[in-house]
């Protein structure tokens, strides 16, 4: 049986770990073609996408074939005569397969396959290996030469390289997929006023949807945080909840939303967490004020404004962040509000607000 010398083995392990790096379907193929010659010596590397009745969904090459004039339709003419298609098609083993395996030189040149697509490519020997997936579906990867067959100790590289090609193409795919199901998601939740923020367990952003990033604009200030990072108050609130779940001693509390507001909006984060990942979906709900009669309970509009924000609850460092004030601003605003109720406590002035007995002094 032939066996890897450490040089071999040495650079299947390099080209092996090449493969998991590549974290789209386009870096994967590309990758294959113009990489596989260091570890078998070929004159061409073909890539191709088969479906059921035959139709080839995708074909590239290495060197291009480019200037054979026709070569996608002829290889798609032909290859029903293909012996390890047909084979494939049997019995599903998508291992590697020399055409000598199924063919003499002889039966081989009386092909149409020969005479009208290897031939004019100067292609007398091919070995070829199946990626799997699900009959009639074909992906196969396929080394071409021109003067000597493939050894056995070719097959059992390419037999080596089979399971991780397998893998790094079933990655590839659900990257690609993933990044179309996070686009259509995007576009769904702005369609509806919606933002997503895609996280890792530390808080390291992954993606950021255009509403997303503009809220956090408009609520955190553009300068305010990394660009892999939430800014420091939403992704110390982040991190809370992260570490919240983690307790054992305990039942974990719920998780409430994160909600911060500004002057006439209110921006409600959820979180959801899975294994290795957050979402983060966020939407904006309009605060409109709507200034209690000032006129006849005395208060300027501005002072009714504060009165609203004290009934919900607001600090004064709150208010004046929303209004856009000082907190001492803030503060002069309540004294006045308090002589004009005739009350002495932000408790007492909101629940005048509450009950609707504002009045005159």
């Amino acid at each position: 049986m032939d066996r890897l010398t450490q040089q071999q083995f040495r650079t299947l392990l390099e080209f092996v770990r090449g493969f998991y790096a590549c974290h789209d379907r386009d870096a994967f193929v590309s990758y294959l073609l113009y990489g596989i010659s260091k570890l078998i010596p070929t004159g061409l590397v073909t890539f191709a996408e088969i479906d059921g009745s035959g139709r080839i969904m995708d074909a590239r090459a290495e060197p291009s074939t480019a200037k054979f004039q026709g070569f996608r339709q002829l290889f798609e003419q032909h290859l029903p005569q293909h012996p390890h298609f047909t084979y494939y098609q049997q019995t599903g083993d998508g291992g590697a397969m020399k055409l000598s395996d199924f063919l003499t030189q002889r039966q081989f040149h009386n092909l149409k396959l020969y005479s009208e697509l290897y031939r004019p490519m100067r292609m007398e020997y091919a070995m070829s290996v199946a990626l799997s997936s699900p009959r009639p579906f074909w992906i196969a990867v396929a080394l071409h030469r021109s003067r000597r067959d493939f050894s056995e100790r070719d097959r059992l590289l390419l037999n080596l390289l089979r399971p991780h090609l397998v893998q790094a193409y079933a990655n590839a795919e659900v990257i690609r997929m993933m990044r179309q199901e996070v686009g259509l998601l995007g576009q769904a939740m702005e369609a509806k006023g919606q933002g997503v923020i895609l996280l890792t367990k530390d808080g390291r952003v992954r993606l950021v949807t255009g509403q997303a990033r503009q809220w956090l604009a408009e609520y955190f200030g553009r300068s305010s945080r990394q660009a892999d990072r939430l800014p420091e108050v939403f992704g110390s609130w982040f991190m809370h909840e992260e570490v919240s779940m983690d307790v054992t001693d305990d039942a974990p509390l719920p998780r409430k939303p994160f909600v911060v507001e500004r002057e006439g909006g209110r921006l409600v984060v959820r979180h959801l967490c899975e294994a290795n990942r957050c979402i983060l979906l966020m939407e904006e709900r309009s605060v409109t004020i709507q200034p209690v009669s000032f006129e006849s309970s005395g208060l300027t509009r501005r002072e009714a404004e504060v009165l609203l924000w004290v009934a919900q609850g607001k600090t004064n460092t709150e208010i004046a962040a929303i209004l856009g004030l000082s907190s001492r601003t803030v503060q002069k605003h309540l004294e006045h509000i308090f002589e004009k109720l005739g009350v002495e406590t932000r408790a007492a002035a909101a629940r005048m607000l509450a009950l609707g007995t504002l009045r005159m002094r």
